[in-house]
């Protein structure tokens, strides 16, 4: 009884077997199929090694002894070490640098309980919490200047305060003699008081000036009281004065008495 082969599957006629010619052809046919497919694939194959004569960037192509040689040439046989930590150098460091450099060095960082006036260190999270405790979130601004606040005044505040203020000082004219016909007038919150100057004695730096004025005059002090003069409507009434106090003329002149 015929049987087959175990990797084409040809068929084996037994000793017995009568030739069946059939069978011979189909044999062949297997046969010349599985050489044709064998030739084609061999045609796809390389034919021999291609070797790189140096080292090629992409190439999946083994390199020859000698370019290998050629490429390593003045390459550096050994790593260079260098001695402590160079700027700009790329080789390593020894471990005697190393730990040269890192000698004294703060192992740790350092942290300070609570903000430190001149210290470089960290600040504890606890610690700035304690330290903003209550601090002002904000600024606060008074509408106007208050007495014994320490925040700021808003603009519209400060314009408020100082309107119908004084812009600039007011130069005041020294008088050191009068004439016996002058008048002089003394203004006082709103006020204005006629006085007749007859004569005065105004030596320089005392406190015993002496001006004549008219019955019913009043004279401002330097401490802001105000004087009436009233003797029966003569003109000889005499008034002692403080240095520094004032009169206004008739011009509207401010007037110091010095």
């Amino acid at each position: 009884m015929s049987t087959r082969t175990r990797n084409y599957n040809l068929i084996k006629p037994d000793g017995e077997d009568l030739v069946r010619i059939e069978d011979l052809n189909d044999n062949f046919d297997v046969i010349d199929s599985q050489i044709r497919a064998n030739a084609d694939g061999l045609t796809r194959k390389q034919d021999k090694l291609t070797i790189d004569g140096a080292p090629t960037q992409g190439s999946n192509n083994p390199v020859t002894s000698g370019g290998i040689h050629a490429s390593l040439a003045q390459k550096q046989d050994k790593l260079t070490f260098d001695s402590a930590p160079t700027a700009g150098s790329s080789n390593p460091v020894t471990s005697g640098g190393v730990n040269a450099a890192l000698a004294n060095k703060q192992n740790a960082l350092t942290f300070d309980n609570v903000p430190a006036a001149g210290s470089n260190n960290v600040v504890k999270s606890g610690g700035v919490y304690s330290a903003l405790q209550g601090k002002q979130n904000t600024l606060t601004f008074d509408n106007e200047p208050t007495a014994g606040s320490s925040n700021p005044v808003t603009s519209g505040g400060i314009h408020a305060a100082l309107a119908g203020k004084q812009s600039d000082l007011t130069q005041v004219p020294v008088v050191t003699s009068l004439q016996e016909t002058d008048f002089l007038f003394l203004e006082r919150a709103g006020a204005i008081y006629k006085i007749r100057a007859s004569a005065v004695i105004i030596p320089s730096g005392d406190t015993g000036d002496v001006v004549e004025t008219e019955s019913g005059d009043t004279l401002l002090t330097e401490d802001g009281q105000e004087i009436l003069i009233d003797t029966g409507g003569d003109y000889s009434d005499a008034v002692t004065t403080e240095s520094g106090e004032q009169l206004l003329t008739e011009g509207n002149e401010i007037i110091n008495i010095d």
